[in-house]
């Protein structure tokens, strides 16, 4: 019976073309629908070990929650952060065209909290 009663429902709307009249909705009902998982999750994790919501809103606060994840995790300034190798070989079916070859070795790192640089070696033959 549920199953029918999705499947007339979807009918009938495609039927009478109620998208036109509920159109103008959808925007505030999705967002509700959103807000609602938010809220759900938002009470799971009520009790988190740094939290300042609710407050005025400020760009600048994230600025001490990025501190306070620094210390927590005993972050340091300087760090390797990936380390990377790629190998690829193109077989060809000519005998007369060797085939080529292509490798890669990068290596990314971290000097500061605002600077990450990313060094990279390739070859090709």
């Amino acid at each position: 019976m549920k199953l029918f009663l999705i499947r007339y429902t979807k009918l009938v709307f495609i039927w009478l073309q109620l998208h036109r009249v509920f159109n103008f909705f959808s925007g505030a009902i999705a967002n509700l629908f959103w807000l609602t998982k938010f809220s759900k999750w938002a009470y799971e994790n009520r009790k988190v070990a740094y939290n300042d919501f609710p407050s005025k809103w400020d760009y600048y606060k994230r600025n001490n929650m990025y501190k306070w994840v620094i210390e927590k995790e005993k972050l340091k300034s300087f760090a390797f952060t990936q380390v990377g190798l790629e190998v690829s070989i193109k077989q060809t079916d000519a005998n007369a065209r060797k085939n080529p070859t292509y490798a890669r070795l990068d290596l990314g790192n971290r000097f500061g909290w605002k600077v990450h640089l990313l060094q990279s070696v390739a070859t090709y033959q």
